[in-house]
């Protein structure tokens, strides 16, 4: 089974199993007090609760260090976390603990949720700030569950302290792809412009007269149903079907009217 170690800046570290955790614990980069995350099922616990992982300082007390270094440096593990000064931990300061959610004062700006939406799905995460943003524009309700990023820990969006929110949500404002945190706009139906519409006028009337009198006006009424079909007006399909078969028709047609009058001139003289 293997971790993450959940830093003081909010990002992840790992995972890494229960060997490489206690090295991390010695080196003073895991305070009892920090989150761990499961790698499969995302369950949380804090470092001391974990069984097997053992701490040479009581559970919540700080670790110092008499000398920092001057800055970090990056690991070249990419499993492991940026290493800096014995007792610095994952993201934190000088080896004095950065506080978690639980020890922070109700609706302290530094701590991040996420946010359920009605899909189940989870936006964020987000501080104080952007949740209140989310709430004017109508995307979180008294009734949304919020998730502690830290520890893992559920809230209604009306029990969190600072946060003023609007009238329950009866739809879903979150419908759209998972990860983003605006809403897609829903589109109106597509209305075929004026001239488009004026195409299939055109197709119709073009391929019933071309049929009737004239046969080349069929394949310009042919061409008018082409364009309407493109521009996608409603029974554009049918009058570009209509216009090709009396365009085939009056091409027939007057191909047998030209054999016909054509050989009985010929036949007559013969007599």
């Amino acid at each position: 089974m293997r971790w993450f170690v959940i830093g003081r800046d909010g990002q992840k570290y790992g995972p890494a199993d229960l060997a490489t955790l206690q090295r991390w614990v010695g080196e003073k980069r895991i305070t009892p007090d920090m989150m761990l995350e499961e790698e499969h099922t995302g369950r949380r616990l804090r470092a001391d609760t974990l069984p097997g992982l053992q701490f040479t300082n009581p559970p919540g007390s700080a670790i110092t260090t008499p000398t920092p270094a001057p800055g970090p440096t990056t690991s070249p593990h990419p499993t492991d976390p940026v290493q800096g000064a014995p007792g610095t931990g994952f993201g934190g300061a000088g080896g004095v603990p950065s506080p978690t959610p639980s020890q922070s004062a109700p609706g302290e700006p530094s701590a991040k949720y996420w946010v359920i939406g009605p899909d189940g799905r989870k936006y964020g995460p987000a501080d104080l700030a952007k949740l209140q943003q989310w709430a004017s524009e109508g995307r979180i309700g008294p009734n949304t569950m919020l998730e502690d990023f830290l520890s893992g820990q559920f809230i209604r969006a009306s029990a969190l302290p600072g946060l003023v929110l609007g009238p329950a949500q009866t739809a879903n404002p979150w419908a759209q792809a998972p990860g983003s945190p605006y809403p897609r706009q829903p589109s109106g139906y597509y209305a075929p412009s004026t001239a488009a519409s004026n195409d299939l006028t055109w197709a119709w009337v073009l391929s019933v007269l071309g049929f009737l009198c004239c046969l080349p006006l069929c394949f310009v009424g042919l061409y008018y149903a082409d364009r309407a079909k493109k521009a996608g007006v409603p029974g554009a399909q049918a009058a570009f079907i209509v216009a090709l078969v009396l365009s085939i028709l009056g091409l027939l047609f007057w191909i047998v009217n030209i054999v016909a009058f054509g050989m009985a001139p010929a036949a007559l003289e013969n007599l």
